[in-house]
């Protein structure tokens, strides 16, 4: 019996220790993943900072606030914690490049080495994460620091501000007639002239996001920003006129803004109506997203 007692207890001690051991596998292999896939979104934003010093800087600024008439916006609420359409349109405008919406150089270059470019899919994936996830402090450091290039000393973009005269290989180009495909004809004109910049809900809501999301435009005032500013357009007010007003000269309304004339030679007048209209069928405002992060929580 002295025998079996001991078989037992041996028995009973090892799988309660087993159980242990699955319990504190359970409790800590999240953390430890966790941990592990902070850190290598850390080190991939890390070298994609250093990339973007080197390759991004001229056009799009050392903060990602862009150049106006030479690169966009990066530090913008779409581009943070890309999901997996994001990045694709991301890594497809690096890897092809894409011609200046404002006709003029500089057009955005082909990065991807197979395409004649200086970056393979990793790098530019890398810049994609840093676009997404990383500080943007650190791109000035590395600029002073490794590159020992002051602030003041970045160059101006190449040819900036001359006329445009090539069409990059691949890129998008707008080419959709209005009713073309089908869809409403005001959408058709957004697709081929504004999708390069905006998004708008529901129809569109993977646009580039480097200009304002114009999801409820028809209730908003425009351009909107904080704080608010004397010269805008009273959507709801002024209607399709206001917007038609916006869309044909943004410099009338505000001077200096980002938004590039469209003239009756990129959209024609009926197109611009059709557009208009098709705006001011917008009406419900955007719903508030809570804060993103690319790292994943660590219990404790």
């Amino acid at each position: 019996m002295d025998t079996i007692g001991r078989q037992v207890t041996a028995f009973v001690t090892m799988f309660m220790l087993a159980g242990l051991i699955i319990l504190m596998y359970m409790i800590f292999e999240p953390q430890r993943r966790a941990a592990a896939y902070n850190e290598q979104v850390e080190t991939a934003a890390v070298r994609g900072g250093h990339l973007f010093a080197e390759n991004c800087v001229v056009c799009h600024g050392p903060q990602g606030n862009g150049i106006t008439g030479a690169g966009f916006a990066l530090n913008t609420e779409d581009n943070k914690v890309p999901d997996d359409d994001r990045r694709t349109y991301i890594r497809n405008i690096l890897n092809n490049g894409r011609q200046n919406s404002n006709g003029w150089e500089p057009n955005m270059p082909i990065f991807l080495e197979t395409n004649g470019g200086p970056l393979n899919p990793q790098q530019i994936d890398d810049i994609i994460t840093f676009i997404g996830c990383g500080d943007w402090n650190e791109v000035s450091h590395v600029l002073t620091g490794e590159l020992g290039t002051p602030i003041n000393a970045i160059p101006a973009p190449p040819n900036f501000k001359t006329p445009n005269a090539r069409i990059l290989p691949g890129a998008p180009v707008a080419t959709v007639a209005a009713g073309a495909s089908g869809k409403n004809p005001g959408a058709s004109v957004f697709e081929a002239n504004c999708i390069t910049c905006h998004k708008i809900t529901p129809e569109y809501p993977n646009g580039a996001g480097v200009g304002p999301d114009l999801t409820g435009v028809a209730i908003r005032k425009i351009p909107s920003r904080a704080p608010i500013i004397p010269n805008q357009i009273d959507v709801p007010t002024e209607g399709a006129a206001g917007l038609h007003k916006w869309i044909r000269d943004p410099s009338s309304v505000r001077s200096g803004s980002g938004m590039p004339a469209f003239g009756a030679d990129k959209i024609s007048d009926p197109d611009l109506d059709a557009l208009t209209k098709w705006l001011m069928t917008h009406t419900t405002p955007p719903t508030t997203t809570p804060a993103k992060s690319c790292f994943q929580t660590i219990a404790r």
